[in-house]
């Protein structure tokens, strides 16, 4: 038996409802992405045509472009639970998914030896770090992946057995369920190598890491398994690699201007960054004070994560969840170097009445964070603007904010099609995204972009660049306005009203769908 799984029990059977606790601070968040809306109606679509749509019938700007639909899976998955059971079958399905997470790191940093105390803590942090990026996306299965893939190369590190067989199936399921397979192949990539190093060092031959090499080849291909096949690849190249995109996108921007923005406007979040930055600093900080050459794999690629954290926001999450081992791990050893020379026995399991507090203190939590609840707040859309076109029985094209294009499409589609929607790359032409940043951003060029892709209507954010540029545009007439969103109208379009009367409101409650 290894050395690791001696020390100290792992937190699974210590405290199975600790575990659940975790996994409900992490599902804690839960609003409508920009994105659900789009995602749930792309996978009925799927259900109602027993199969995929490779081209784009939602926009005007891009009629009939490729659609590289790398995530289909998931949105059939999302489709088919909110078509059966709901917003509470949205919502439990998140909440399987972070159970499903925790379970992994558990796994982890219970092969690390840490001892219940600092297995909870660690997974705590990685709890709190991941949360915020917990939503009703594809990207959940990105981190489910991340981490059972993560569970089984520590077990490898550690045990020097592990069923890494079961690599080669997830890989093949993760790249239809979304495009970040490709974080997967990076981490096997940086293991393989660094185990290699490892081996070296301990004069242990390469027979170790030729075979995770070999692993890492036959994942790579059973990613193909997929019906874009290398199609795939191409199209998460493409968003990865896009300039156009990852400055618009905010998922996108680097980690130090979002925190930098976010302080200067006084936005929350001030204190999840300080968690982040607490984390990976203590992460690289107890590494360095207690290395070990074994643990050198499972650091290189929360080094990796966390690089590619402060290069995008988006992979905070990632970042958090490799954290978890090293972070378990080199805590134990700095205070295992500082403990007293008596051990103390760590009980193998918490006794009833402690988990059952624990417990309840779980469902208080799920029922205050609304788990159970069937309303999902969606605070931030076009509902009123959307109510008036829907009244007034408008037909058209709308030039829109892009993160309304999945909202515009799931109530107005067909009756009206939009100019972008949140899918970017995956369907429209360089030249469209490019020709809605200059409108957005109102430049100069924003009047070529209405004469390039003449819309009937144009819905836009009262507190954006080109609201501003709409306000003064002759030829056209503000229609609906309220806090959330303005409608102006083209005057003369066969689409529009015959007279158009503004309507000013506050924008109405409104909760998903």
């Amino acid at each position: 038996m290894s050395e690791a799984s001696t020390c100290s029990p792992s937190l699974l059977r210590y405290s199975p409802a600790v575990i659940l606790f975790i996994a409900a601070v992490a599902d804690a968040s839960r609003f409508a992405d920009p994105d659900l809306w789009g995602h749930i109606l792309y996978g009925n679509q799927v259900i109602a045509r027993h199969g995929l749509v490779f081209t784009n019938p939602y926009s005007y700007s891009a009629p009939g472009c490729p659609w590289r639909t790398h995530e289909w899976m998931s949105e059939l998955a999302l489709a088919w639970v909110y078509g059966h059971f709901g917003v509470i079958g949205l919502k439990l399905m998140k909440f399987v998914c972070a159970l499903a997470i925790t379970v992994c790191l558990a796994l982890s940093v219970a092969e690390t030896g840490a001892t219940p105390a600092l297995q909870l803590a660690t997974l705590l942090i990685s709890a709190l770090t991941i949360g915020p990026s917990m939503q009703f996306r594809p990207q959940l299965f990105d981190f489910i992946f991340l981490s059972a893939v993560l569970a089984l190369l520590a077990r490898d590190i550690y045990r020097k057995r592990a069923p890494l067989w079961v690599v080669v199936p997830i890989m093949a399921l993760w790249s239809n369920l979304h495009g970040g397979f490709f974080v997967g192949l990076a981490v096997l990539a940086i293991y393989s190598a660094m185990r290699g190093v490892v081996d070296l060092a301990r004069s242990e031959g390469l027979g170790h890491s030729l075979k995770l090499s070999g692993l890492l080849l036959v994942s790579a291909a059973a990613t193909l398994a997929n019906p874009l096949g290398i199609e795939t690849w191409s199209a998460v190249v493409d968003q990865v690699t896009n300039p156009i995109t990852r400055h618009i996108i905010g998922d996108w921007l680097p980690l130090l201007f979002v925190m930098r923005e976010s302080w200067r406007s006084g936005q929350a979040g001030n204190l999840e960054f300080a968690i982040v930055l607490a984390a990976m600093g203590v992460t690289i900080v107890s590494f360095f004070a207690s290395p070990r050459l074994k643990d050198l794999p499972l650091f290189a690629i929360a080094m990796a994560m966390i690089a590619a954290a402060f290069a995008s926001i988006r992979n905070v999450a990632l970042a958090g969840i490799a954290i978890a081992g090293p972070l378990a791990r080199h805590g134990s050893l700095l205070l295992a170097s500082r403990a007293s020379a008596r051990v103390v026995p760590t009980p193998q399991r918490a006794r009833p009445l402690q988990q059952g507090v624990v417990v309840l203190v779980t469902l208080a939590l799920m029922i205050e964070t609304g788990l159970f609840s069937r309303n999902l707040s969606d605070r931030g859309y076009p509902a009123g603007a959307v109510a008036f076109i829907r009244t007034h029985d408008l037909h058209g094209r709308i030039l829109n904010k892009a993160e309304w294009g999945g909202f515009l499409e799931w109530h107005l589609y067909p009756q009206c099609l939009v100019y972008i929607d949140s899918r970017y790359d995956l369907v429209y032409p360089e030249e469209v995204i490019l020709d809605y940043a200059y409108f957005y951003k109102n430049t100069n060029r924003a009047a070529d972009v209405l004469r390039k892709y003449p819309p009937d209507y144009v819905l836009i954010a009262p507190d954006e660049h080109d609201y501003e540029y709409m306000s003064h545009q002759p030829g056209w007439v503000m229609m609906y306005s309220d806090n959330e969103a303005a409608l102006f109208e083209r005057a003369g379009s066969t689409a529009a009203l015959p007279a158009p009367k503004p309507a000013f409101a506050q924008a109405p409650d409104h909760y998903f769908p």
